[in-house]
């Protein structure tokens, strides 16, 4: 039963490849036959025309879904193993990824600015996801990354907030953190996990919003109902976001 279910959950999987609802049939009848099958047994697994069937073979082999075996003076269709699937994808995404910083920046407007909005928690998720990529794929160990925390921990909204900060050590790339805290709160400066924090009162200065500064881009979360955030890539926003962290960076004593 579970297998059945299993395969169901595999076959709605497999539209987001873009395949057919008859394509799916014929890659999984063959998938289930690690022999392969003829195009005559493929229309009695899958109930389908036989006319059909010769069609949606030879888009199948097109686009590397199946491969064909000679046997004799026939055919036998082989499916490619999902591994070796996902093998090709994920080369193509690696590919995909290197021209990224490349494409991103075409266009004929004059005006340089990407601004997208996110709304709830998933919104929050996907905005550092945003983040995330961008550090991966333009890796700032000069400036790292610049954050300012608000007195609402982001881990109650964004509880995979810790795998991010777990990715960006792992890049290597540091952080530096104005953060509010009480009279008798520590905020650690850790170069294990390259962070520098410097505090501010949170008594006086109380806000639900952070902001993030990374490269050419500038992220704002507002972390209490309604939950939202804006994501502005934006070369000249950024960089006085940045100066003007820093400009209150210089002016906080340092912290142990």
């Amino acid at each position: 039963m579970l297998a059945l279910h299993m395969l169901s959950d595999f076959s709605k999987f497999l539209e987001k490849f873009g395949l057919r609802d008859k394509e799916i049939k014929v890659y999984l009848a063959c998938l289930l036959h690690k022999q392969g099958l003829f195009a005559h047994e493929i229309a009695e697994e899958t109930k389908l025309n036989r006319s059909t069937i010769d069609v949606i073979i030879q888009r199948l082999i097109d686009q590397q879904w199946l491969s064909r075996v000679k046997i004799g003076q026939r055919y036998k269709y082989v499916s490619q193993e999902p591994r070796t699937i996902h093998q090709r994808h994920h080369n193509m995404l690696e590919t995909m990824e290197k021209f990224l910083p490349f494409v991103e920046n075409l266009s004929l407007d004059t005006i340089q600015t990407d601004l997208r909005f996110y709304e709830g928690a998933k919104g929050i998720e996907e905005l550092y996801g945003d983040l995330y990529s961008r550090m991966k794929l333009d890796t700032d160990l000069e400036n790292g990354l610049a954050h300012i925390a608000s007195e609402t921990t982001i881990t109650d909204i964004f509880p995979g907030y810790t795998d991010f900060v777990a990715k960006r050590i792992k890049l290597k790339i540091p952080v530096r953190i104005l953060a509010p805290a009480t009279p008798g709160e520590i905020w650690l400066t850790d170069h294990a996990v390259l962070r520098e924090t410097k505090i501010f009162s949170k008594v006086k200065y109380n806000f639900d919003v952070n902001f993030d500064i990374y490269g050419d881009s500038v992220y704002i979360c507002s972390l209490v109902r309604p939950v939202a955030g804006i994501c502005i890539h934006n070369k000249q926003i950024a960089q006085a976001f940045r100066k003007i962290f820093l400009i209150i960076w210089d002016l906080l004593p340092a912290t142990l």
